[in-house]
């Protein structure tokens, strides 16, 4: 792969929502904020200003669509400095998720 696709933004975007529902974490929501920004600070767009979870996700989703069309390597510089927090990594989902099936 070698380019951002809009599938792979709706399954990261899908796979946020369902962290949410397995994880029950009050630092969720700063991790998610952070993890936001990062994505910002790679696109040159602003913070987030929200702190609701769902909000946070839809900002999220906004930056990183940005990413379509731009170099693959730097989408994933962000999502890797984007997962290097203790409650996030999408790592964890996808390990819970081959539990579970």
């Amino acid at each position: 792969m070698n380019e951002v696709t809009e599938s792979l933004l709706r399954e990261i975007s899908k796979a946020m929502r369902e962290y949410r529902r397995k994880v029950d974490a009050y630092s969720l929501d700063s991790n998610m904020i952070t993890a936001c920004n990062i994505v910002s600070m790679y696109m040159n767009n602003d913070n987030t200003t929200n702190w609701d979870f769902d909000f946070v996700v839809r900002d999220f989703d906004c930056q990183i669509r940005d990413f379509i069309g731009r170099k693959f390597r730097n989408f994933m510089d962000a999502m890797y400095e984007s997962g290097k927090f203790r409650n996030f990594t999408l790592t964890r989902i996808t390990s819970k998720k081959r539990c579970n099936t």
